[in-house]
């Protein structure tokens, strides 16, 4: 009987550490597009205020996929700091202003240190 619950028990955690490992790589995929996208439309219209359709096109899809992953598995102050970053890397677009830009940039930082934060929260679960 001893010998069953320890397998059991052995199995569960087993179950546990994977899932906490699948569900970190999963955030860390979804946080790393949402970032490079973000980036990407924030140091482009920072130095070209201009993109091709196809730019904008790609861009926009990336940050909505990434919002999307982050929506589903990542926490609430996470999901509204990538909220928060999306809308004013999409406010560059038309309005390339110094200030919009350092608003950006920031609200970038802000996200990656609380992305990092909850992936290694998720990791030590």
């Amino acid at each position: 009987t001893g010998a069953l619950i320890g397998v059991a028990v052995g199995a569960r955690l087993t179950h546990r550490n994977q899932h906490q490992m699948w569900l970190s790589e999963k955030k860390i995929e979804a946080v790393s597009a949402f970032v490079e996208n973000n980036s990407l439309l924030i140091d482009r219209f920072s130095r070209v205020p201009t993109a091709s359709a196809t730019e904008r096109v790609e861009w926009l899809h990336g940050i909505q996929s990434g919002r999307t992953v982050i929506n589903l598995l990542c926490d609430q102050e996470t999901r509204d700091a990538a909220r928060k970053l999306a809308q004013l890397s999409q406010k560059i677009e038309s309005e390339p202003t110094p200030d919009a830009v350092k608003l950006a940039v920031k609200a970038l930082t802000d996200f990656v240190d609380l992305a990092r934060e909850e992936i290694r929260r998720t990791k030590k679960r």
